[in-house]
């Protein structure tokens, strides 16, 4: 399930962006679980992996930051403009990898796609040193150095059973348990647990 947003507070975000007013909010951080509260300068509303994350600043400062919303637990519009750094291009910023979350150093990938799921590479590789090797009619190896980010697992777990992780080999090791994890829990059930249990009967 994902999580919900405040209308209240999705609609003061809202009017914040389209009128570039700075916010007052209180939000609960990940890493300790406080409730903060800053004033914020909005930028942009990016919708991943079904998280909305505003693009914002706090208060004078020009750093470039990210507040899931569903953290927010109060937002209030204020009377002042919002600053917006120099240059600042919600486009750029997010083909910059911003969204990425890089968990480490670039890598080479090797990885075999099945039944044409490499096809979309001919046109839009990975990167510039991409190479694709036709192993037969149903197999293509694609080799290329990639960062090492969430969204890489992301797009490759996309593909289900239509890709197999060969290099690097702690790739290949943290796809493997994930695939044997998954396994688990698809694994067939007994009857009662299926439909919820034993049904009681009234008499």
């Amino acid at each position: 399930r994902l999580p919900e947003i405040q209308e209240a507070i999705l609609d003061a975000v809202t009017r914040g962006l389209l009128d570039g007013r700075r916010l007052h909010v209180a939000y609960r951080s990940r890493e300790k679980g406080e409730l903060i509260r800053c004033e914020l300068n909005p930028l942009g509303l990016v919708v991943k992996g079904g998280l909305a994350y505003l693009v914002c600043t706090f208060w004078q400062y020009t750093d470039l930051r990210q507040v899931v919303l569903h953290r927010v637990h109060h937002a209030e519009l204020l009377d002042a403009p919002a600053i917006v750094p120099e240059g600042f291009d919600l486009d750029r910023y997010i083909q910059e990898g911003e969204f990425a979350y890089p968990v480490g150093e670039p890598i080479r990938l090797e990885a075999v796609f099945h039944d044409g799921a490499h096809l979309h590479l001919q046109d839009t590789p990975l990167s510039a040193d991409q190479v694709l090797t036709s192993l037969d009619d149903e197999r293509v190896l694609v080799r290329a150095t990639v960062d090492n980010t969430a969204e890489l697992r992301w797009w490759l777990l996309g593909f289900g059973d239509f890709v197999e992780v060969l290099a690097p080999a702690d790739l290949r090791e943290e796809f493997r348990a994930r695939a044997v994890a998954m396994a688990a829990r698809y694994r067939p059930r007994p009857r009662s647990m299926m439909s919820g249990g034993r049904s009681r009967r009234g008499g």
